[in-house]
């Protein structure tokens, strides 16, 4: 093909892509002259052209050749669309346009669209023919012929589009919809002429019935069914069957009788046909059926002209015996011993079959027996003896009993060998040894039939692999003995006995194990590995299983190390050890044996060496000697050589001012080290390390100091503040710690008003003073110094502060008040609450009515002017009289009003500033003796009496008058005043006298001759004035004795005691008098509520003597036992009596709580203490009272801190006495040891009670306490004590160095425990209710031990002598 025929082919193709793609029409003009073959493509589809010259075909698909001859010139070409296409854009690409897209479809017809290629037709549905236009559809009337029936029969309607037939009355639509047939079921509401149901047919109709009925001859009536039949089971062969008869009507027939069924499928088809009376038309019996049989039965009714339809139910027979023995019953020999009896079901089993019997009759004249079989066929006769014969029968068994037995069938076992193993083998218990045992067995049974000629024994274990033994023993032999065997070892032996002929029987088997023995090997594979430089963990296997002879139960391992030292052994089960806390760096060598009933050989011995550790211990003897005030010489000792662990390669020294923060670091190999340069009286940490290839340790850190210089800062946050118009608090922190270049020793305080005025200095030790006795509304202007040993450092800039200005505080004197009508007055004050007053102030005291009328009770205060002047000090009062006016009625308490106020606004009203004053309507004035009971003696000549005002304050003079009447011996009787006489028969009680004052007069006494011990006479009361009224006591006896006549009583007239305490002292005491010769008195006691002589050890009489010398106030007691009844009875009572030779002189009242227990715990509920501190436990009765001896232990608790370490106790127990009581405290002291270890948060332990015996019950109150530890870093006691080592001149330097630095660090400890002894005791000066007791060091600066107890009074708080505090401790 040539280059002019290739365009072709190429344009060609392009043109029938474009024809293909776009359904258009393509222009083609061919532009060169061919006349030669060439390709081109030919569609299956073709297309027309519209256009104007060129091809009139494209093709779209497929190739072709075809020989073409053109001679043609070139023309130019166009390109268009046909109609029914449009033009896409400028491309030469035509699509179709589909005129049946829009009116949903219908384009412009009425009905249906069509679209076509470049056009579209409209057409119509069917009944409807085109109109004229193209596009409109018109309905075609399908009725208009035939005289207006169409294709119908009988009656035609058009519809839109289409049209319907219908038939006259009576007729009915064919299936063709267009002609009528005639309708005999249309009458009688759709039956027709039929009784049920009509259906109508062409040309005819038929009758039928509903279900349950069956249409009768006359084929228009229809004859019911019986229902609601139940059949049930009557026996095993009938069923008992009922119904409920149908309706016949007339139509239907003659009722004749009823025709029943019963039909099974076994056999199949067969049947049991039933003719019922009318009669048993409601239950009837079917028999002649077969036992368990299921049978389908039904019943139906029979009339003259039909028979109608059946009812049915299905139900089975009852079950009964077999009717017929088991089959095929066959006998088969096993053995000589056993026989196999074998069966069939019975043919006709009436039931389920639940089992056989099988009745075996021993031919020989044995007795028969009977075997049950369930759930099988077959039965092994077994314990036969050989070649003997056995008749068996056989019977089925259903649930209701036993079936007939099958006739007798003959079975004979076999002849052979022995059919019995050898009896009651066993092992002889005495004779088993680790290597041998003995066996013995008795012959079979049944050996007289059958010849026993031999015993074969076979022996066997599967442990070690040891062959099979098998051998012979002769018929007489019963009993073998095994030696050599395998210690240890389990066998298994089985003896049967054999006859020659016949061969072996069965055999009698026994296991044994012979006995244990020790190890005849080592254990084996012994190694090890390292775990760390203390530990190392050898393992091992087992012995060889032939060599362990038993149970392996434990090794034991034995351990010695080369460099000498105590050998270690170990007893365990596993066949591993760890071995633990060895020392480092040292070469052990290790031994492992098994044991079982003993130890076995030992294995070979195996050798190890540990790894370097770090030194358990660290470097010895550090010391240090400052040098100058920058340097310090640091030195120690190496740590012992089994300390090392390993070759000792460096020393580290590390010197920090806190754990966190290194300034200086030294690796040195000789043991010292001068590290400086350093600040000033700074305090480091140095801690020596001694370091190996296994790590280093290092000791405990030391803490080293620099002289000490001026402090260079000012102290820091002063501030101050005026607490008072009197007083000012000045506040401040010590300066910076790198400002500080020593320890603070005290401040210097400059303080004073203006510039101008006079300033004052002032020094203390702590961070805050209080100013007192400045003056108020002024300005002062202070300045702070800190100072060290070394001076003091700069002030700090002057600040000021202005003092408060005073507010005078005024209130009432009490907050209430009382008064009597007959007192005529009240006393109302008001008092001045502040240190001095500078200046005049009023203050108003006004009055308001309550209950009391006004005017009328009460005359009213108004703004009554309290004027309190300039010099007048605190608690000073004023006060007014307000007068109360007797009314003279009768009436309730009244109660009125007082109240403060002011305008002035300095002042300032204080509670109480109102006041409720009660006017109580009294008539009268209550008086009584003071006492009702008056000793004396005639050597004092005199006595007093006094009287009492009781109530109410008075408003007038009161006259009492005293009168004396005797009732002493007969010989003064009536005779007034000769032994004693009156100074004064009236007492007077004045105006304004208030409630629980007196008056008093003297009786006196003269002496009358007769030397009588005691004489009595009485004093009363009495008054003309009706207001006195006379009140208890008005009478009171005068008791007078001689001079040398003593006065006894009870020291208490009421005991109070517990049968947990278990006794109480009563006490008798010299009341009056002075004991010249001995007086005795007897006390004895008297049943009230508790029982005599069970809760309390009677007295009776028992006396107590007074001997020369005793005097007023001295006392003798008794002790009276009480008795536990271990009862709940609350409080019981006696008395006990106070006798003299006249007789009871007094009594007193012994009370007795049932309380079983005494109530003992810690006084405080919990500790807070700082380390290196004493604290005081105390444990308190806090109930009951000890009628024995009690011991207590005190037990201390670990929680966070470490037990027994870090503190201990100097006592472990306390005791108490017999006699101890509530209140009673003993103490013991808890010392915390400064432990050097820094703590993060604090550290607790516990201190319980307990008791050494149970002998007193005790209930604890704070039985446990805890004890928190506050960490505190400071210099302890062990740091203070530290000496440098040295020898010869340097030596000495160094020692002398040291012992002016312990002096130096002992005065500066003394001085931080004066400064916190003063803090500690300014605080014990304040009251406080806290249960906790607080003890320690004052912020680390310092270490003295400080108790509870350890407080001072407060005025040692102002000793400013700190020098001379100083001194006094240090010596």
């Amino acid at each position: 093909m040539g280059r002019h025929g290739l365009f072709v082919v190429v344009l060609c193709a392009a043109v029938a892509k474009l024809c293909a793609s776009q359904s258009g029409v393509c222009y083609f003009l061919a532009s060169q002259l061919s006349s030669q073959a060439y390709y081109t493509q030919t569609s299956y589809t073709y297309y027309y052209s519209c256009g104007l010259f060129g091809w009139s075909r494209c093709s779209s698909t497929g190739y072709s050749s075809t020989l073409q001859y053109r001679s043609v010139t070139t023309y130019a070409a166009r390109f268009a669309c046909c109609s029914g296409y449009s033009q896409v854009g400028a491309t030469e690409t035509c699509v179709e346009i589909n005129e049946c897209a829009l009116n949903g479809g219908l384009g412009p017809c009425e009905q249906v669209c069509t679209n076509t290629a470049g056009s579209f037709y409209c057409s119509c549905q069917a009944g409807y023919t085109l109109s004229s236009n193209g596009y409109n559809c018109q309905d075609t009337n399908e009725c208009s012929s035939n005289g207006g029936l169409g294709p119908c029969q009988q009656l035609c309607t058009n519809t839109p589009g289409s049209f319907h037939c219908s038939c006259l009355p009576g007729y009915l639509l064919r299936n063709d919809s267009l002609t009528c047939d005639h309708d005999e079921c249309h009458y009688n509401e759709g039956h027709g002429p039929c009784e049920q149901n009509c259906t109508n047919t062409d040309g005819s109709y038929y009758c039928n019935c509903t279900p349950g009925y069956v249409l009768v001859t006359d084929n228009h009536n229809c004859l019911g069914t019986p229902s609601e039949l139940v059949l049930v089971a009557f026996n095993s062969t009938a069923l008992r069957a009922g119904w409920l008869p149908p309706t016949v009507d007339p139509n239907d027939g003659t009722l004749l009788y009823y025709g029943a069924v019963c039909s099974s499928a076994i056999p199949e088809g067969s049947g049991v046909q039933y003719t019922l009376d009318i009669e048993e038309a409601r239950g009837a019996l079917l028999t002649a059926l077969s036992p368990y049989t299921h049978y389908h039965c039904c019943v139906w009714v029979v009339t003259s002209k039909a028979s109608g339809p059946s009812i049915c139910q299905s139900t089975r027979t009852y079950e009964d015996v077999p009717y017929s023995p088991p089959e095929s019953v066959t006998t088969v020999a096993r053995n000589s011993t056993e026989l196999d009896v074998l069966w069939s079901p019975p043919l006709l089993s009436n039931g389920p079959i639940t089992g056989y019997n099988v009745y075996v009759e021993l031919l020989d004249g044995g007795t028969a027996t009977r075997e049950e079989v369930v759930d099988a066929q077959v039965l092994t006769l077994g314990h036969l003896v050989p070649h003997q014969t056995v008749g068996v029968r056989v019977s089925a068994n259903t649930s209701v009993g036993e079936g007939p037995l099958s006739s007798l069938v003959q079975g004979t076992t076999l002849v052979g060998a022995p059919i019995y193993p050898p009896r009651d083998l066993s092992v002889y218990d005495d004779s088993i040894t680790p290597q041998g045992t003995t066996i013995a067995w008795k012959i079979p049974l049944h050996h007289d039939s059958i010849v026993v000629n031999y015993y074969q024994v076979d022996l066997w274990e599967e442990q070690f692999g040891t062959p099979h033994v098998t051998f012979n023993l002769p018929g007489n032999m019963t009993s073998y003995s095994f030696e050599i065997l395998q210690e240890y070892c389990t066998y298994q032996c089985m003896v049967a006995a054999g006859n020659s002929m016949y061969g072996l029987g069965p055999s009698s088997s026994i296991n044994f194990t012979t006995l244990e023995a020790i190890p005849s090997g080592p254990p084996l594979g012994l190694s090890g590995e390292l775990l760390s430089s203390t530990s190392y963990r050898l393992f091992w296997n087992p012995p060889a299983p032939i060599d362990r002879n038993g149970v392996v139960r434990s090794y034991f391992i034995s351990c010695s190390p080369l460099e000498g030292g105590k050998a270690s052994s170990y007893s365990l089960i596993e066949s591993n050890i760890t071995l633990m806390e060895l020392h480092p760096f040292y070469t052990y060598q290790c031994r492992v044996a098994a044991v079982t009933t003993g130890m076995g050989p030992y294995t070979a011995k195996y050798e190890f060496k540990m790894s370097p550790a770090a030194p358990s211990s660290p470097a010895q003897n550090i010391s240090f000697v400052p040098i100058n005030s920058t340097s310090i010489l640091v030195a120690w000792g190496p740590p012992s050589l089994n300390a090392q662990n390993g070759v000792i390669l460096f020393y580290v020294v590390v010197l920090s001012v806190s754990e966190s923060r290194a300034v200086l670091n030294y690796t040195v190999v000789r043991t010292s080290v001068m590290v400086g340069p350093l600040l000033p009286y700074y305090t480091y940490t140095c801690s020596v390390g001694v370091f190996t290839a296994g790590g280093g340790t290092f000791a405990d850190p030391i803490t080293i100091q620099s002289s000490q210089g001026v402090p260079s800062g000012v102290p820091r946050n002063i501030t101050a503040n005026s607490t008072s118009p009197y007083d000012v608090m000045l506040s401040w922190q010590p300066p910076l710690p790198e400002e500080r270049n020593g320890v603070i020793v005290d401040y210097t305080i400059l303080f004073g008003q203006s510039p101008d005025s006079e300033r004052r200095t002032l020094s203390s030790q702590d961070t805050s003073v209080s100013l007192h006795s400045l003056a108020s509304r002024t300005t002062y202007r202070y300045s702070i110094a800190a100072g060290t040993s070394a001076g003091m450092g700069p002030f700090s800039d002057f600040q000021q502060v202005t003092t408060l200005e005073e507010a005078v505080n005024i209130s009432l004197s009490q907050s209430t008040y009382s008064t009597y009508e007959l007192a005529g007055h009240v006393e109302v004050c008001a008092r001045l609450l502040i240190e001095v007053l500078d200046k005049s102030v009023h203050v108003i005291l006004s009055t308001e009515p309550g209950t009391a009328t006004d005017g009328v009770n009460f005359i009213s205060l108004h703004n009554h002017d309290f004027h309190f002047r300039p010099g007048m000090h605190r608690d000073e009062t004023l006060c007014v009289n307000m007068t109360v006016l007797d009314d003279g009625i009768v009436e309730e308490d009244e109660e009125f009003y007082a109240f403060l106020s002011t305008d002035d606004p300095s002042v300032e009203l204080k509670e109480p500033f109102r006041a409720a004053i009660t006017i109580i309507n009294s008539n009268h004035v209550s008086v009584s003796l003071k006492d009702s009971i008056y000793y004396t003696t005639k050597a004092t000549g005199y006595t007093q009496i006094c009287a009492l005002l009781m109530e109410g304050v008075l408003g007038k003079i009161v006259h009492i008058n005293l009168a004396i009447n005797d009732t002493g011996n007969e010989s003064l009787a009536g005779v007034l005043g000769v032994g004693y006489s009156l100074r004064s028969h009236q007492l007077s009680f004045q105006q304004g006298q208030k409630k629980n004052s007196s008056t008093c007069t003297n009786i006196t006494l003269s002496k009358d001759g007769p030397a009588i011990h005691r004489e009595e006479f009485s004093v009363y009361f009495q008054s003309n004035d009706a207001s006195v009224l006379l009140t208890q006591p008005s009478v009171a006896i005068v008791v007078v004795t001689d001079q040398d006549y003593v006065v006894v009583v009870f020291a208490r007239h009421e005991y109070l005691t517990s049968e947990g305490v278990g006794h109480v002292q009563v006490c008798v005491m010299v009341s009056a008098g002075h004991v010249e010769r001995p007086t005795q008195v007897y006390i004895s006691t008297e049943d009230m509520s508790a029982t005599g002589g069970t809760e309390y050890t009677p007295l009776h009489s028992y006396p107590l003597l007074f001997t020369q010398g005793h005097q007023e106030n001295d006392s003798l007691c008794i002790t009276i036992g009480i008795q536990r009844n271990n009862r709940t009875t609350g409080t019981q009572s006696f008395g006990v009596l106070l006798l003299d030779t006249t007789g009871v002189v007094e009594r007193a009242v012994i009370r007795i709580e049932d309380i079983d227990f005494m109530e003992i715990g810690f006084e405080n509920a919990s500790y807070v203490v700082s380390e290196a501190a004493v604290v005081p436990l105390c444990v308190k009765i806090y109930s009951g009272q000890l009628a024995t001896e009690l011991a207590l232990t005190l037990q201390s608790y670990d929680e966070s801190a470490n037990g027994g370490v870090d503190y201990f106790l100097v006592n472990q127990s306390v005791t108490f006495n017999r006699g101890h009581t509530s209140g009673d405290t003993e103490c013991v002291h808890l010392t915390v040891r400064h432990d050097s270890v820094k703590a993060l948060a604090n550290k607790t332990f516990a201190i319980g009670l307990s008791q050494l015996s149970e002998d007193v019950p005790v209930h604890y109150v704070h039985g446990r306490v805890t004890v928190i530890i506050t960490y505190e870093a400071g210099l302890s006691n062990e740091e203070a004590s530290m000496v440098p080592v040295a020898t010869g001149v340097v030596g000495a330097l160094v020692l002398a160095t040291t012992i002016a630095i312990i002096v130096i660090v002992v005065i500066i400890k003394r001085r931080k425990s004066s400064k916190k002894f003063l803090m500690v005791s300014s605080e014990a000066a304040t009251p406080t209710t806290d249960t906790s007791c607080v003890v320690g060091t004052n912020s680390g600066e310092g270490d003295s031990p400080l108790s509870c107890e350890d407080s001072v009074p407060s005025s040692t708080v102002q000793h400013n002598d700190t020098d001379a505090l100083i001194a006094s401790t240090a010596m």
